[in-house]
């Protein structure tokens, strides 16, 4: 498995996480684990977003993880 499947499954998976986060915070009673889940969904979201980029670039850099 490429360094490019393993960035697309890691992305994957902290989407999933991203939701679950949103979901909980949704859900808690108590304000103050509102704000820690949200706050740990924003985290995720930043660090799929730079991993996103990443991957964008490798794309770009080497011609071999380029989509056909």
């Amino acid at each position: 498995m490429g360094v490019d499947s393993h960035l697309k499954g890691t992305i994957a998976t902290l989407k999933g996480v991203k939701s679950t986060l949103h979901i909980y915070s949704l859900q808690a009673s108590h304000s103050d684990s509102q704000i820690v889940f949200k706050e740990a969904f924003d985290i995720t979201n930043r660090i799929t977003e730079d991993l996103e980029n990443r991957l964008q670039a490798l794309k770009l850099e080497e011609p071999q993880y380029q989509e056909q």
